[in-house]
């Protein structure tokens, strides 16, 4: 992993489009490849002290049908 805010910057600049890592997820999600996003955002709060608000933690759950 990297620091999102650099490679994002990065890849913008080269004129890429950019995904986030809850972003990932739930196309994940959508693909079939995961069943369940919340664990892996509990995850990556609890492991990697990412940070996701209970707001955004909602979204993502609605986002993902959960």
């Amino acid at each position: 992993m990297i620091d999102e805010r650099k490679g994002t910057e990065a890849a913008r600049h080269l004129g890429l489009q950019t995904i986030g890592v809850f972003g990932v997820l739930l196309e994940a999600k959508r693909r079939g490849q995961i069943e369940r996003v919340l664990p892996y955002v509990d995850s990556l709060v609890a492991d990697l002290r990412s940070f996701a608000s209970a707001a955004l933690r909602q979204r993502l759950a609605e986002f993902a049908d959960q």
